[in-house]
């Protein structure tokens, strides 16, 4: 009897290479939620820019003019 079929060689490569995959297709899902919050946090502080600069105008067109 060979070594290889022995300690099963064949049948634990074939096993560590799908447990890697699924590994791998994990840490490639966690890192794209991640971009996605990142994304998604870059955007909100845009928003909250456009609309800081729309109460400012507000205010200097309304408030500021007036007085």
């Amino acid at each position: 009897m060979r070594l290889e079929d022995e300690f099963e060689i064949r049948e634990r490569l074939a096993t560590l290479e799908r447990k890697l995959g699924v590994v791998s297709s994990t840490a490639q899902a966690v890192l794209q939620l991640l971009q996605n919050r990142r994304s998604l946090r870059l955007e909100l502080y845009i928003v909250l820019l456009i609309v800081a600069e729309i109460l400012l105008t507000l205010y200097e067109l309304f408030v500021h003019r007036a007085a």
